[in-house]
């Protein structure tokens, strides 16, 4: 069965309309699926960084299309209230009831040992405790808001990564345990865990991080959701330029049977065009072409892309949005 996975390119003055066309092409609105439970990341006060968590758009956005038909179990970043607060505030104006408002990692969640139906040996290996998990996640339809990011060295988090760190967001990298085998088991264990999964991912911004840690952002105007957290990763990692060969955990999430990240079992619809523009990343930035030599020159492409993308943030229509939502022009 081929995995349906939504693309649409958005703009700030349509965003609202624009998150409910992409679920509705994913499949993911009632009538075509159930109530679901939202699961979103933010963080505390007015900031907000891109690629590190929800935009206020998104949340607010996915409320509005969700309208009566969801059920809410929210989080905040870093495991603080004061997130909690935050994405109260954006869902507030909806009028909707926000009855179970917790966040992950923190005091406010706390963790029970869990023995799950099959092993889990990597996944375990990674956790100091072992796996222990939150009652209020067991028996969810979760619906997985999160934003997107490339890391150094290319490593895309987005639908996977994010499934994991609301599973085992206390996870350790650990040399002896490949990380593709972590998600893998994480992607099986979510199966185990819920009834139901959406993810939809928000790169209106793209989050990057550069030689040295910091980060910057590049506007690129796209959202993807759908069922199957592999496939969505997939599609992203096409729009990157990113080559899959170099992305173990989708490959190996498809021979475990877990998702789909071969382009013969997804089906793309929305604006299917954007996946043969390689994100329209700029050539100077460090995403693009990395399909051969630009991957051993990373650090100095990095650097330059960087670079530019800080000449264009002042000028991005999105940071114009933010800022409307901090100010309370957006109601």
């Amino acid at each position: 069965m081929k995995s349906r996975v939504a693309i649409l390119e958005a703009r700030p003055e349509t965003i609202a309309d624009d998150y409910h066309r992409l679920l509705k092409l994913a499949g993911l609105l009632p009538p075509d699926s159930l109530p679901w439970d939202l699961l979103a990341c933010v963080q505390e006060g007015r900031s907000w960084q891109p690629g590190r968590s929800c935009p206020p758009w998104q949340v607010r956005g996915m409320a509005e299309a969700l309208a009566d038909g969801a059920g809410l179990l929210a989080v905040g970043a870093q495991g603080s209230m004061a997130a909690a607060d935050r994405l109260r505030a954006l869902l507030a104006s909806e009028e909707r009831e926000t009855k179970e408002i917790v966040t992950w990692a923190g005091a406010a969640l706390e963790t029970v040992p869990y023995r799950a139906v099959r092993p889990l040996p990597a996944l375990e290996g990674s956790l100091e405790a072992g796996l222990e998990l939150s009652p209020h996640l067991r028996d969810r339809r979760p619906l997985l808001l999160t934003p997107v990011s490339l890391a150094e060295g290319g490593r895309l988090q987005a639908a996977v990564s994010a499934l994991a760190d609301w599973l085992a967001p206390k996870r350790r990298r650990r040399g002896r345990i490949p990380e593709s085998e972590v998600l893998a088991e994480v992607l099986g264990l979510a199966r185990e865990l819920f009834t139901g999964l959406g993810v939809v991912c928000d790169a209106t911004v793209l989050g990057l991080r550069r030689r040295g840690g910091a980060r910057v952002s590049l506007d690129r105007n796209l959202l993807v959701a759908g069922a199957d957290p592999v496939a969505v990763d997939a599609v992203l990692a096409r729009l990157l330029g990113l080559r899959l060969e170099s992305l173990p955990w989708l490959r190996l999430a498809q021979r475990r049977g877990v998702g789909n990240s071969e382009v013969s079992r997804i089906e793309v619809l929305g604006d299917g065009h954007l996946t043969d523009l390689d994100f329209q990343i700029p050539a100077d930035s460090f995403a693009a072409g990395q399909r051969g030599w630009l991957s051993r020159r990373l650090p100095a492409v990095l650097a330059r892309g960087a670079e530019a993308a800080d000449r264009d943030a002042g000028d991005s229509p999105w940071q114009g949005l933010h800022n409307d939502f901090q100010t309370g022009a957006v109601s």
